[in-house]
């Protein structure tokens, strides 16, 4: 059984495969455009324990806020959730170093965007 996650390509794929020819159209168009321009998907296979902790409850809440709710700080997330700003920004970096979500600052603000776009269990 495999548990395939697709997200969008982040900048930190980009960085992570320098001069790597595939990405290098990319990496243009994010030097010149930004985030806007990465809207690749990749595809990805993830083990049991990392899926386990995505469809806990409280992250499945989390992850729905998040693609209900876009533009929100971390403070104002915590604020829909009713949770403590500390135990969603937890659960963000969980996100993050699993590059299924990434952070844009605005001002003095940091505001969680998904990349996560579809999870698959193949059998």
């Amino acid at each position: 059984m495999k548990i395939v996650v697709e997200r969008e390509l982040t900048r930190e794929d980009l960085d992570a495969k320098p001069g790597d020819r595939r990405y290098d159209k990319l990496f243009s168009a994010y030097e010149e455009e930004g985030d806007e321009s990465l809207h690749w998907t990749i595809r990805e296979e993830k083990d049991a324990g990392f899926v386990r902790r995505l469809l806990s409850p409280r992250m499945l809440e989390l992850v729905e806020a998040l693609a209900r709710n876009r533009g929100l700080s971390v403070t104002e997330l915590a604020e829909v959730l009713g949770r403590s700003p500390s135990n969603v920004y937890r659960d963000l970096l969980f996100l993050k170093r699993h590059k299924l979500l990434r952070f844009e600052n605005k001002g003095r603000k940091r505001i969680p965007l998904l990349t996560l776009k579809r999870i698959t269990l193949q059998i």
